[in-house]
């Protein structure tokens, strides 16, 4: 959910039991609705979590220690320009 603090261990804790239940039950697949707004920072404590990426990461390295072949799938609610990567380099 977007509008969850993120920023607060205590909702990130939660989140984790979540999810590891439904791995528990065998569940291999979670949907991210909304990233680019899961890991937006307006209106919370963003100063306590310095990397807002962090959290996503996180949640990954936690599917992989409990079950490897699990996935996280998130869309991308930006134009196909947005969406390369800044790192192109051009040639002269």
């Amino acid at each position: 959910m977007p509008d969850l603090n993120i920023a607060s261990s205590r909702v990130r804790d939660e989140i984790s039991k979540v999810v590891g239940y439904w791995l528990d039950l065998g569940l291999s697949g979670f949907r991210v609705d909304a990233a680019p707004f899961v890991i937006e920072q307006t209106g919370t404590e963003a100063e306590r979590l310095q990397d807002p990426h962090a959290f996503l990461r996180d949640l990954r390295a936690f599917l992989n220690r409990r079950r490897g072949d699990a996935i996280l799938l998130t869309e991308a609610n930006l134009p196909p320009d947005d969406q390369r990567t800044s790192s192109r380099t051009t040639t002269s």
